[in-house]
């Protein structure tokens, strides 16, 4: 399978855009709820591979950390795949009730403050389309 080259647009500490071609990352959006808490600490999202200029294929992995010092309640991702501007499909990759099926190869291991996702999707990471993900971490606090 081809390698597709990643460039990163711009970055902002809720936004990451990444590009690639013909699967193209195109969002990691960082969500966070709202809470009362002394714990004033959002949690934080970290595209961790495929870094900017790397590589994935349709059968490569990406990996994200998701972390909050004050430790995390949950955590909901999602995937849109869209083409020409004009969303194709929307998918649930993880939720409280674990992995959809589609995604049933992936794993969420345990790290310092949170969690480590590497998602696999079962038939492949579609050629042609670009690929949003949303991530929205919840902490003890609410944040």
């Amino acid at each position: 399978m081809p390698a597709y080259d990643i460039r990163t647009e711009y970055d902002t500490s809720r936004l990451t855009r990444y590009n690639m071609a013909p699967v193209a990352l195109r969002d990691i959006v960082n969500e966070q709820s709202t809470g009362g808490s002394s714990d004033v600490s959002a949690p934080t999202v970290t595209l961790v591979s495929p870094l900017s200029g790397g590589d994935l294929t349709a059968d490569g992995a990406i990996t994200v950390d998701v972390t909050d010092v004050g430790g995390l309640s949950g955590v909901f991702l999602s995937a849109s795949f869209t083409q020409g501007g004009r969303r194709v499909m929307r998918e649930v990759i993880y939720d409280i009730d674990g992995f959809d099926a589609d995604y049933s190869n992936s794993t969420r291991t345990a790290i310092t403050n949170g969690f480590r996702f590497i998602l696999y999707r079962s038939a492949g990471w579609p050629v042609g389309l670009d690929l949003a993900f949303k991530v929205i971490p919840f902490d003890q606090a609410g944040n």
